[in-house]
C-alpha cells in the first residue's frame, strides 16, 4: 500500500514539474509604468508615471532556474526636476538592455535578481544630454493567467555624462515599477 501511494504521488508530480518547467520561458512582450527618484549631488528629482514597453526571452537553465535577455524603452516623457523659477529638465526617452536570473519557488512564482545597461536622455529648453550607465535590482513574476504574466521590480541605477568642462556627472536613481506581459508558448 506504501508503494503505491508513493507512487501516486510521484506520478502526481510529474505533470506538475513539467508544467512549471515551461513557466517563465520563452518570449513575452509587455508594457509596465514605473516611479523614479533621482539624485545628483545635493539635487534631487521625481519622475512619476513613465510608461515602458519591453520584451523578454526566457530560457530554462535545468531544475527551477530561469534566465532572460530583456530589452524596454520608455514610451513618453516626463519632468525629471523641477526647479521654483526655473525650467524644467524631462526625461525625453529611456532604453534598457539587461539580463535576469531567476528561480521558480513555485509553478506560478518566480523572484529574480537583474543587472542592465541604461541609456537616457534629459532635456530642458536651452540644454540636452545622454547618460549611460548600469541598473541593478530584484524583482518578482506571477503567473496570473496562462500566458499572462504580472510584475513588479525595483531598480538602482547610476547613469553618467560628461559636463562641458569635461567633467564627469553622476545620476543616481531609484526605480519602482509594475506591469503585465503576454507569454507566447
Amino acid at each position: 500500500m506504501k508503494k503505491q501511494l508513493a507512487i501516486l504521488i510521484l506520478s502526481s508530480l510529474i505533470p506538475a514539474a513539467a508544467m512549471a518547467a515551461d513557466n517563465f520561458t520563452g518570449a513575452s512582450v509587455g508594457a509596465e509604468v514605473e516611479t523614479t527618484k533621482y539624485k545628483t549631488g545635493s539635487v534631487k528629482g521625481e519622475q512619476m508615471g513613465a510608461g515602458n514597453l519591453k520584451a523578454d526571452y526566457g530560457f530554462n537553465m535545468g531544475g527551477n532556474f530561469v534566465g532572460a535577455v530583456e530589452a524596454k524603452a520608455k514610451v513618453n516623457k516626463n519632468d525629471a526636476f523641477e526647479f521654483s523659477g526655473e525650467p524644467t529638465i524631462e526625461q525625453k526617452d529611456k532604453y534598457s538592455v539587461g539580463y535576469t536570473q531567476g528561480y521558480r519557488v513555485t509553478k506560478d512564482l518566480m523572484p529574480y535578481a537583474k543587472a542592465e545597461y541604461i541609456n537616457s536622455k534629459f532635456q530642458d529648453p536651452d540644454w540636452s544630454d545622454r547618460m549611460n550607465g548600469y541598473g541593478v535590482g530584484v524583482g518578482a513574476k506571477y503567473n496570473v493567467a496562462q500566458n499572462v504574466e504580472f510584475g513588479a521590480e525595483y531598480v538602482h541605477s547610476r547613469l553618467k555624462a560628461k559636463d562641458s568642462d569635461g567633467s564627469k556627472e553622476t545620476l543616481k536613481g531609484n526605480t519602482v515599477s509594475a506591469g503585465i506581459s503576454y507569454r507566447f508558448k
